[in-house]
């Protein structure tokens, strides 16, 4: 899952479409694990408007 589709980090995000979809299961299966990816860092930063960062962290 990593490997496909990796950014410059080559960390595959699952969530990253260009734009918010609203009543779309399948996005937000992958809104979700890409939080639950995120809570496995150890060290992550995230901008002040990071919802998933912020959500992530929490878990």
């Amino acid at each position: 899952m990593f490997s496909k589709q990796a950014r410059s980090t080559g960390v595959y995000q699952p969530s990253g479409e260009k734009y918010q979809q609203i009543d779309e299961k399948i996005h937000d299966q992958k809104s979700l694990t890409e939080m639950y990816f995120l809570s496995l860092i150890d060290n992550v930063v995230t901008s002040a408007r990071s919802t998933f960062g912020y959500v992530a962290h929490s878990i």
